[in-house]
């Protein structure tokens, strides 16, 4: 099941979605690309063992910004964020 979700905390918006069950592993992808932009039978593949934690990094896909600049970091603040949101204390990470 794919659920889609937008965090609601102080900041953009992140969009993000999560597919599949198991140990949850944060899938992230270049600056200018979208979580859409992944292989579905590689998304599909890692989400028969994983929970897929995948997101948009703000300003592309469905997620906004505010029109400031932002770094590598904010983009880290921005994933643990979305981390935080869904609750769970320990990641994998690939990206």
């Amino acid at each position: 099941m794919s659920r889609s979700r937008n965090s609601k905390s102080m900041g953009p918006q992140i969009a993000y979605r999560r597919i599949g069950s198991g140990r949850p592993l944060v899938v992230l992808n270049g600056f200018g690309a979208t979580s859409a932009d992944w292989d579905p039978s590689f998304i599909d593949g890692l989400a028969s063992s994983n929970q897929l934690i995948l997101l948009d990094n703000r300003g592309i896909g469905r997620s906004t910004d505010h029109g400031k600049p932002f770094d590598i970091a904010k983009l880290a603040d921005d994933a643990a964020r979305v981390i935080e949101m869904v609750g769970v204390e320990r990641v994998n990470v690939l990206g």
